[in-house]
């Protein structure tokens, strides 16, 4: 972020000199907003006044609202003004300061969310934490003009009891951070969290709990595997109700696609309506998944449409995604989405208004009741009450003729609600969501053999190495209007390194196997915690430190960092043949497995993980006889996919293993033994087409 040392930043609102569209949001808010940096602290210091540190970001509801209560409001402003020295944060750029507040907040409150409240000591040890305040009491929940008048009060005439806080705070978080049970992986472990799951899987409406429902990528991928390696049908039942549940309820936006955050009601008919790009890579990739192993065209079409809004809306001219689009529009959550009947009939046809009202189960007084009010308001959300398959046989239509209709209303009201006032786009780049997506796009582009989508992935990726990346193997991890800052964090370089490895089986190109190795081996050096056998959030290089240094373990919207890398290191080791990568892999294992047994719904793509290290394997290496190899003729193999199997093509001058009568030669391994080489293209397209 900027750094203004100059006295005139010392009564202004610094905002419109950084680049993040949430902070941007409060650049005109009467509050003296500073950013976080070193001269921020300087002054706290200097002034000898508390810091009040705001954090959320932009496409968060409960943000929004606590802007309108109280950050636009002069009163709050000037005891902000007076008594603090205040720091707006956007989590989304800073996930490595959220990590350790939220870490805090949670454990002196119970919960967490957004907008984060914390207020701390100019050194940035916090002492009073909270979440969304209303500015005047409401109900239970005390009023932000109260705790900021209370706060400042004690910080003035009991600043030691304040002070002796936030030191007992930091130990206990020193003592929570550093805590851990180091054992391998329990032999029951699969069948322990299968039982977990199904004992709290919603047979009715698919997904896990009551309310709110959040979509668990990473779960429905350990399903998966589970149906794979036993067997079980609960595991695949589970996994299509939910995915189907979803697409066909109100999480799904019906008119521009892609996939609302989460459901507030147990249907997924409510959403709260913000789309993230996270949220749409890893349900690609769940989708794709279970397309391959179910061969429904129902998932290919849903990996088709997530695709679609991708390139459609969240697609940058440079290649990259953009990270998500906004909940509210015109103040109000979700107006951009939901319709009056009076609406559609000017929009639509006499005929086709009735066919809508019936497919959409739309009411006339409105089937979206407020989250907050509890109250109808007059507004529809569209959903189907079923699979679109169940409503043509009831309603005697046939399954192409009722797509096509649905195709032809949905262009209508897609081209209407174009004209309306649109939700922020959240414009900036990430480079770990957007390793994420190209990860996703490089797996669904061999599942569903759409070169399309592979091609996507190159293009993300090149702009990642060329605008993220610099020569010494280092990241950095936002984008926005040319400028690329803020050092990078494990997960933007596990994510990439990731995406790269499945760009490497999808093309066969070296070049993503090599630039994954060497994000790897800078994460090993850099990262590394020998103690506990994990990884830090952060670089040991990092000039910005905190008071506590994370290593974030749950996987929450999508997989934490330690769980992607150590994916990449277990296929690593497996491509590769480097053991060490594997060592490493099985130590992270090792070092969650009680959280895992505790909670696996928390911890599930290490599952998705342990499934790899403890299945059998086979790689299929191809040694090309000149450097100037080309794949093209094996992209027929190329485009298979497996959870188990892998693919290596290098060139005879760069690899251990010899060219046979110089012609491209196969090596495969399997479960730790190695057949006869096969020699010829011929040869090994057949070989390994009969090994799918």
């Amino acid at each position: 972020m900027n750094e203004n040392n100059s006295s005139i930043s010392k009564n202004l609102n610094l905002l419109s000199l950084e680049k993040s569209p949430y902070l941007l949001q409060h650049a005109t808010n009467p509050v003296h907003w500073q950013p976080w940096n070193t001269s921020t602290f300087e002054r706290a210091v200097e002034e000898g006044k508390p810091i009040f540190l705001s954090i959320g970001y932009a496409t968060c509801h409960w943000c929004h609202v606590m802007e309108h209560e109280s950050f636009v409001d002069e009163e709050i402003a000037e005891i902000l003004n007076t008594s603090f020295i205040s720091i707006k944060v956007d989590r989304e750029e800073r996930p490595d300061i959220d990590s350790v507040y939220m870490e805090v907040c949670q454990a002196m409150n119970g919960h967490g969310g957004w907008p984060l409240t914390v207020f701390m000591t100019p050194e940035k040890l916090p002492f009073f934490t909270g979440t969304y305040f209303p500015k005047e009491q409401r109900g239970n929940r005390p009023g932000f003009k109260d705790v900021l008048l209370r706060i400042s009060e004690i910080w003035k005439n009991e600043k030691e009891r304040v002070l002796l806080t936030s030191e007992q705070i930091f130990i206990q978080m020193k003592e929570r951070v550093s805590k851990s049970i180091f054992r391998p992986i329990e032999k029951t472990i699969f069948s322990d969290s299968f039982q977990y799951f199904w004992n709290t899987f919603d047979t009715h409406f698919g997904g896990f709990g009551k309310s709110p429902k959040f979509p668990s990528p990473q779960l429905y991928l350990f399903l998966l595997r589970y149906n794979s390696r036993f067997g079980t049908k609960e595991a695949l039942f589970m996994v299509e109700k939910t995915l189907q549940s979803m697409r066909i309820g109100g999480m799904y936006d019906h008119i521009g696609g892609g996939f609302h955050r989460y459901s507030t009601d147990r249907e997924w008919l409510v959403p709260h309506f913000e789309k993230m790009l996270y949220d749409q890579a890893m349900l690609i990739v769940s989708n794709a998944e279970t397309y391959f192993k179910t061969n429904d065209p129902f998932y290919k079409t849903v990996v088709k449409e997530i695709v679609d809004y991708l390139t459609l809306k969240l697609l940058s001219p440079e290649g990259g995604f953009y990270s998500a689009e906004d909940a509210d529009s015109e103040g109000e959550e979700g107006k951009f989405y939901v319709w009056t009947n009076e609406e559609l009939r000017v929009v639509l046809t006499e005929v086709e208004f009735q066919f809508v009202v019936s497919l959409f189960c739309c009411k006339v007084g409105g089937n979206y009741i407020d989250e907050q009010t509890a109250l109808h308001t007059g507004n529809n959300i569209l959903y189907f009450n079923g699979m679109l398959s169940e409503y043509a046989i009831v309603n005697d239509f046939e399954l192409k003729e009722l797509e096509t209709t649905v195709e032809k209303v949905r262009l209508k009201l897609y081209n209407h609600r174009e004209k309306r006032i649109k939700p922020l786009l959240d414009d900036k780049i990430l480079a770990d969501w957007n390793g994420l997506t190209i990860a996703a796009l490089a797996i669904s582009g061999r599942i569903c053999s759409v070169e399309n989508y592979i091609q996507l992935a190159e293009n993300a990726i090149d702009f990642v190495l060329t605008t993220f990346v610099n020569k010494q193997n280092g990241m950095l991890h936002r984008y926005r209007d040319s400028d690329v800052a803020i050092e990078g964090m494990l997960s933007d370089y596990a994510n990439t390194a990731w995406g790269l490895l499945e760009l490497y089986q999808a093309t066969g190109k070296e070049k993503y196997l090599t630039s994954s190795v060497d994000l790897v081996e800078t994460v090993l050096q850099y990262f590394y915690d020998s103690k506990s056998h994990l990884f830090f959030d952060t670089s040991e290089l990092s000039e910005d430190t905190m008071f506590i240094r994370m290593k974030s373990l749950y996987d929450g919207a999508s997989p934490s960092g330690n769980s992607i890398f150590a994916m990449v290191l277990t296929k690593l080791s497996i491509i590769t043949e480097n053991q060490t990568y594997r060592t490493f892999a099985e130590n992270i294992l090792s070092a969650v497995s009680a959280n895992i047994e505790s909670y696996p719904l928390g911890y599930a793509f290490y599952l998705v993980v342990a499934d790899l290290l403890q299945s059998s394997s086979s790689v299929a290496e191809i040694i090309f006889p000149s450097d100037q190899y080309s794949t093209t003729e094996f992209d027929v193999i190329l485009r298979k996919y497996s959870f188990t199997q892998f693919y290596k093509y290098s060139a005879e001058s760069r690899s251990t293993k010899k060219c046979i009568n110089a012609l491209p030669t196969l090596y495969y391994c399997t479960n730790f033994s190695c057949l006869e080489p096969i020699v010829g293209q011929d040869a090994i397209v057949t070989f390994l087409q009969n090994q799918q």
